[in-house]
């Protein structure tokens, strides 16, 4: 009867233990780093007409903070890198992300869904344009859709699909007005440390 009462009571320990666990990181900050690939093309109208598709590489840093129900709101600086189809040239956007990133669980793999904003800075442009002094700025709307894995209380893993739409602010090449569009996306992986 003890030996029964004593496994009764070491049961109720573990399993209310396991179920104690937070998954969610709740109530902490955290650093990330992201890597991601993907495609994507600029699309400029007006005094010049030009449509390009590239392939793209991206590193992110990130810092984040957890709250009430695993919501996290990140701050991310990242560098991408674009490689052209049509000649195979290189260029680089630059640039701050603001993101919400909300769960649908609270278990040890989270799917989730974000959103949020961005400024960019497109690399160079400074001297292709000769209308500009430095190089073309934007605004980033961001959309993405991951899963977050809970390895150990201090680490969390990353997967997810983001898509980023920067429009370029306008300016003039032999004065007529130019819309410039960047949309591009691809899958990212990375991790994050909670502290």
């Amino acid at each position: 009867m003890k030996a029964s009462l004593y496994a009764a009571i070491c049961g109720c320990l573990f399993t209310s233990s396991v179920y104690a666990v937070d998954y969610t990181g709740q109530d902490h900050w955290y650093i990330g780093y992201q890597m991601g690939t993907g495609t994507g093309h600029d699309r400029i109208n007006g005094g010049i007409e030009i449509e390009e598709d590239f392939e793209h590489t991206n590193s992110q840093l990130t810092l984040g903070a957890v709250g009430k129900g695993g919501v996290r709101f990140e701050i991310s600086y990242s560098k991408t890198y674009l490689e052209y189809d049509s000649d195979g040239s290189d260029e680089e956007l630059a640039g701050w992300d603001f993101d919400l990133i909300v769960p649908f669980t609270q278990a040890r793999v989270r799917p989730y869904l974000a959103a949020g904003l961005g400024v960019y800075k497109y690399e160079g442009t400074g001297d292709f344009f000769a209308s500009r002094d430095g190089n073309v700025g934007g605004h980033a709307i961001n959309a993405g859709a991951g899963i977050l894995v809970y390895v150990i209380e201090e680490l969390e893993l990353d997967v997810s699909y983001r898509y980023k739409r920067v429009s370029w602010e306008h300016f003039t090449v032999d004065g007529e007005d130019v819309n410039w569009v960047t949309p591009m996306s691809g899958l990212q992986f990375g991790g994050r440390l909670m502290f």
